[in-house]
């Protein structure tokens, strides 16, 4: 097979570090090494991984999943042995026809390996989270292109991690008080607290801590500009709206701001902005970012930064984070939790292995493009 003459990027490559070491871990479980390591071993490591024999929890995993394991324990072994350390690696492949990436309804020949898993979506791509950067670009446009009240109710989606029904669903007398905001300030507190109980997901109420400051711009927005908008409303309609965004579009003053709008405005796209996005995929974004922020308090705590911390530290921490962050978003199914430990150990944990293997994975070597 051949591989993608395709310079990796740092994610692609510490993903690929992360199989990597999976895998060593596999063979040294089974007692077996790489120099001696066969193609039917690799194919135990892939049916290992779809079941839930190998892997957090003994989980079934997708087959997408399990087979980018095997591929890379397959580029793996044909680099070791294409570098000495071992007789030669066979891979079985076959050709088959797949959708053009150059789109436009054409197909195109690949070669695959023989024996890979049967299956479709791999839950972890939905993980390819935006930058920081690129949310706060979108945020902007939609400001300009589809009104503040609006950007204030994408921002919701990414700050209190809410769905986009209970994002719309949230009353404004819900929201935290100016004296509420203005104490939580003094007291030095980056955070306050709001229930989320309007159409929830299976009817669960719960308890949301976010930022500070996002909750003092709000309130100043509820206080000024959303009470001209909810008197509009009711002067048209002869209903005072309860929901807390409110449209401010010329001729919609004060209609609720809906779900579909919502979604909309997730879908708006914008040079420098996110190139998949949606408000499911905000709630991942800002779960993983309350991730993040909680990890690296922890560690300027320590006098350490959180790249530097031992992997084992990362590690355990991420466990008590993630149940924070799992409370706040509602989550409760041991698949997501999956999503987001694997999401946290690829961006955080896995390094290159060796400067070599970094060197080999990042200019295409030519040991990729042979049939060992």
């Amino acid at each position: 097979m051949e591989a993608d003459e395709v310079a990796r990027s740092i994610k692609t490559i510490n993903r690929i570090a992360y199989n990597l070491v999976d895998f060593l871990n596999w063979l040294n479980a089974h007692g077996i090494s790489p120099e001696r390591a066969t193609y039917a071993q690799v194919l135990a490591y892939q049916e290992d991984i779809r079941n839930g024999r190998w892997g957090k929890g003994n989980r079934e995993l997708s087959p997408a999943w399990a087979n980018e394991k095997a591929d890379e324990a397959c580029s793996f072994l044909r680099w070791f042995a294409e570098n000495g350390y071992r007789a030669a690696f066979t891979v079985q492949t076959r050709q088959v026809r797949v959708p053009s990436l150059s789109g436009q309804g054409k197909t195109e020949n690949r070669e695959v390996r023989n024996s890979r898993c049967k299956g479709s979506y791999d839950p972890l791509h939905v993980l390819s989270l935006p930058s920081e950067p690129a949310v706060l670009t979108w945020l902007d446009a939609v400001r300009l292109r589809r009104g503040r009240s609006k950007s204030l109710a994408c921002r919701g989606v990414v700050e209190l991690a809410t769905r986009k029904l209970e994002t719309c669903s949230i009353a404004v007398e819900q929201w935290p008080t100016g004296e509420e905001i203005t104490k939580a300030e003094r007291g030095g507190k980056k955070q306050v607290r709001i229930m989320i109980t309007n159409n929830t997901k299976n009817s669960r109420p719960r308890a949301v801590d976010f930022d500070v400051q996002f909750a003092r711009i709000v309130r100043s927005w509820i206080d000024g500009p959303r009470v001209n908008l909810a008197e509009i409303y009711f002067r048209r309609t002869g209903i005072r709206p309860r929901q807390l965004f409110l449209s401010d579009a010329k001729g919609f003053e004060g209609t609720p701001i809906s779900p579909v709008t919502l979604y909309e405005c997730f879908k708006m796209r914008t040079e420098g902005g996110p190139e998949i996005w949606f408000p499911h995929l905000g709630r991942h974004y800002s779960i993983c970012a309350g991730l993040i922020e909680g990890l690296r308090k922890e560690a300027t705590a320590m006098n350490g930064l959180l790249h530097n911390m031992p992997l084992n530290w990362v590690k355990n921490r991420t466990e008590y984070h993630l149940n924070i962050q799992r409370r706040k978003a509602g989550h409760l199914s041991a698949a997501t939790t999956e999503i987001y430990t694997q999401w946290v150990e690829t961006n955080l944990i896995l390094r290159p292995t060796t400067d070599e293997w970094h060197s080999f994975l990042e200019t295409g070597d030519s040991a990729c493009q042979k049939t060992v």
